[in-house]
């Protein structure tokens, strides 16, 4: 007999909670769809500028290397290979000598006195082993 039924009211109120939920979700997901859209369709690739700075460095030290082989080629020292040390290159002549120069000092003064040395020693008739540069007084180990 009693009929149990809802208000107006509480019907209205329940319409505007579900349109709002609904409301909400939609929006969620037209975010979501613009979202996916834009990483589906429009991939941005950005690209570091750290990797093209390694390379800048290494193309410099590349040149700087052959700078400084065309200064051991124009002071007339015959060269078999050069290599790259943390703090210096490692020169093999081609007569077996390593030597080391240091890349703190300036390449130009070395070379001139690996010059002075090797004529000097040449002269004097001494096998040379190793004629280290990267210190005040050059060493020299003997054969």
């Amino acid at each position: 007999m009693w009929k149990t039924t809802r208000t107006p009211k509480k019907k209205r109120k329940n319409r505007r909670l579900i349109f709002a939920a609904v409301s909400i979700l939609l929006i969620i997901l037209a975010i979501g769809l613009v979202i996916i859209y834009k990483a589906v369709f429009f991939r941005l690739s950005y690209i570091s500028p750290l990797p093209l700075a390694l390379l800048e460095r290494e193309e410099s030290r590349n040149d700087r290397q052959r700078e400084f082989e065309q200064l051991l080629k124009q002071e007339n020292i015959p060269v078999k290979s050069v290599t790259k040390l943390s703090d210096s290159y490692l020169v093999q002549l081609k007569s077996g000598v390593e030597v080391i120069f240091s890349l703190a000092k300036p390449l130009q003064s070395q070379v001139s006195s690996l010059q002075l040395i090797l004529t000097k020693l040449t002269i004097k008739g001494k096998g040379i082993a190793q004629v280290d540069l990267r210190f005040d007084k050059p060493t020299i180990t003997e054969r």
